[in-house]
Order: C-alpha cells, then structure tokens, then sequence
C-alpha cells in the first residue's frame, strides 16, 4: 500500500518505516485457489477499475466500519469492475457486505447478506428465486441491487441484527 491509498482509506500513513495504520479498514489483495492443479488468485483487484467505483467501495466501508463497529475487508473481482466492502469475521467474511459494479459507465449499488443475520422474520419476505430484478435468494445467501448507496445502506442499518453477525 501507498501513501495516496492508504490516506483514501483513512489511515495514517508513517513515512519513516513506509507503513500504513488503518482504523478498521483493509484491502484483501485477494486469495489464492487451485482448480486442479492451476493456482488462481482470486478477489485479487485490490483497488476498483475506475476511481469512482473504489471511492464508492470506500465509502461503503467507511459506513460499515461507523454503524457495526466491526473491522471490514475492502475487495474487488480480477476484473476490478466490482467490488465490495464487507465486515470481517473469522470465516470467510461474507455475512454482510456492501457492493457496487459497473454497469455501462454507471454504479450499481449492492446489499449481500446472509440471511441469518437478518432481524426477526425479515427473511420470510425473500423467498428463494433467480429473479434478480429485485432480489436474488439461494439458501442463506441474498442479494439486492438499490438505487444509491444510502438506499443500500439504509437497507442494511434496517433489516441487520448485529448480534447475529459471527465474529
């Protein structure tokens, strides 16, 4: 990590030993996999293809970290064009997650969630489906595009438990 990045992200940046000290706030530079005997790192974009898009995931994260109180991980896909801001936990880092991608030039805003970690009966609205046209539901996992950040955000401070999320 650079300066310029590491001060986008919020971090103070120490010149002397050229390292970056981030609140709660971090970039996965993705992970490795093998298929076969092919290793594939994966996530691996670190920063989103445009600058606009990596401000977005930014703020995303910085909203995260502000109202869960909990680290979060920045990552984008290889091909940079999508990424997100998700709350760290000591699995996988997937129950919740902020994310946005390109979409002909423009931003698409994301909420993902595992449904447990939804208040009360939110989920009973979700049924499972492949209709992405509003929501997108396969077993725990469910996805849903917004019309801004703030809708997203909203979204997720209305219909997320805290206490559930696993650490």
């Amino acid at each position: 990590m650079d300066a310029e990045l590491c001060k986008r992200d919020g971090g103070k940046w120490n010149p002397k030993n050229k390292k970056c000290t981030l609140a709660k706030i971090e970039r996965s530079p993705g992970t490795l996999v093998t298929v076969g005997r092919i290793p594939y790192v994966v996530g691996g974009g670190y920063e989103g293809k445009t600058k606009k898009l990596d401000d977005v995931v930014q703020n995303e994260a910085t909203l995260l970290a502000k109202y869960f109180k909990r680290p979060i991980s920045i990552r984008f896909n290889s091909d940079r064009e999508s990424g997100g801001a998700w709350i760290k936990d000591n699995i996988d880092s997937s129950q919740v997650g902020l994310n946005a991608r390109l979409k002909n030039g423009k931003i698409v805003y994301e909420t993902y969630v595992n449904v447990n970690t939804l208040k009360g009966n939110v989920a009973e609205k979700y049924p499972e489906n492949d209709n992405i046209k509003k929501y997108w539901r396969y077993k725990d996992s469910l996805a849903m595009d917004h019309r801004s950040l703030k809708d997203a955000y909203e979204w997720l401070k209305t219909n997320v438990d805290r206490n559930r999320i696993k650490k």
